[in-house]
């Protein structure tokens, strides 16, 4: 059918489209049981009888403008379903509805809520460069054949709950806008939430009791959902790069929903965010063991107890103190400095001076027993760097590894 034929088999509504559609599928088994039908590896019509079928049996509603709400809930289209371009200005539900054919929302505009929940599509369906600006449903979704979300932008992120899909899903330059405040959630839900709580309150009410309550905003716990079972998809079509995506998010959403700052999870998402963009950045945990080397040299130069330049850094070499704190900063960030064991004694001897008996002034010479003096701060301070090193450098590696896909 043409475009307006399709909207005109369209305006009586759902029972009517049904009866059609019946008659149609029942067309096409009539054809497949005489061995009449026959198409090509593209869908095409492959003799008169199917070509005539297909064309007859497509519904064309590409380009159209819905200005209302459009219910195609429980339809059944019997063909291929275009609605390339198609502008959806109400809400559009397309709950339990059944295609048959290929289904084209390439570039579809959908203003209000968009409702695919438990729709099967039996051939590809494709939502390339559709844009969502309110909530989308996709949840219980079953897809038998390719689906593809390639540069689809939703402005939330949308509902694939126990969606199913025979083959990986694409989501190649799919984007999800950033909600404005994770706690957008909850100031709608106040009022309730404090109506609940008997404000005005009759007795004391607790700021904690209010938030406690908060925690259960089911909006919220609901978005949550949403990312885990995108990142599944994600997973599925083997897409790395959107699934670290969708985790990060995932971990943002459940802070001040289902992590709070008593709950480990909570730190471990701040702090993972924090120091590597959840394991994303390469550049982050590089520049944060960059400026920790930089902070705790510093700090040794700055609690140096032999005066600059003393017994030429005690050494006899003139290297300085400035060197010396660089090289026990690079021992406690890389485990081993880039030269001898002797080279680090020396350059905390020329920090903090060597051991000697009682009354007897530093050497000027080292000999091979020499033993640096190391004072406990120091020493703490170098057990600390040496452990938010080591978390760094793991913080690099993994995003080495998250970046170039390593197994």
């Amino acid at each position: 059918m043409n475009k307006e034929e399709t909207l005109a088999r369209f305006e009586p509504g759902r029972a009517s489209w049904n009866a059609w559609a019946a008659k149609m599928l029942e067309e096409k088994k009539q054809l497949e049981e005489a061995e009449e039908w026959a198409v090509d590896v593209y869908g095409k019509g492959a003799n008169d009888a199917t070509r005539n079928y297909l064309e007859r049996a497509k519904v064309d509603f590409s380009g159209h403008a819905f200005d209302d709400n459009a219910d195609f809930s429980n339809f059944i289209f019997p063909g291929n379903a275009d609605f390339y371009g198609a502008r959806f200005s109400g809400n559009a539900s397309f709950w339990e509805t059944q295609f048959t054919g290929d289904a084209d929302f390439i570039g579809a505009q959908f203003s209000g809520n968009a409702n695919f929940g438990i729709a099967t599509f039996e051939k590809p369906v494709r939502f390339d460069s559709a844009e969502f600006s309110a909530d989308s449903g996709f949840n219980a979704l079953e897809v038998k054949s390719a689906f593809s979300l390639a540069g689809a932008n939703f402005h939330r992120p949308a509902d694939f709950i126990q969606a199913h899909f025979e083959e990986g899903p694409r989501l190649d330059n799919i984007e999800i806008d950033r909600e404005r405040g994770r706690f957008v959630p909850a100031i709608r839900e106040l009022p309730a939430v404090l109506s609940a709580k008997g404000w005005p309150p009759t007795d004391s009410i607790s700021f904690w009791n209010i938030l406690s309550s908060g925690r259960k905003f089911e909006a919220a716990k609901t978005t949550i959902a949403c990312w885990r079972a995108l990142k599944r998809l994600a997973i599925q079509a083997h897409d790395h790069e959107q699934e670290q995506f969708f985790f990060r998010r995932e971990l943002l959403a459940r802070r001040w929903v289902i992590d709070w700052p008593l709950h480990a999870k909570f730190w471990f998402g701040l702090f993972y965010g924090w120091f590597s963009d959840f394991g994303r950045s390469i550049p982050r945990p590089s520049l944060w063991l960059l400026g920790l080397s930089g902070a705790c040299a510093w700090l040794y130069h700055a609690l140096a107890a032999m005066p600059a330049g003393a017994k030429a850094c005690v050494a006899g070499n003139g290297s300085g103190q400035w060197w010396a704190a660089i090289g026990v900063s690079l021992k406690n960030t890389l485990f081993t400095a880039f030269s001898s064991a002797d080279k680090i004694k020396q350059s905390y001897a020329c920090l903090y001076g060597v051991h000697v008996q009682p009354n007897e002034l530093q050497p000027s010479v080292l000999d091979k027993t020499f033993q640096p003096v190391i004072p406990d701060f120091v020493a703490l301070i170098g057990v600390g760097q040496l452990l938010l090193s080591t978390i760094l450098i793991f913080l690099i590696l993994l995003a080495v590894r998250n970046h170039f896909r390593i197994k």
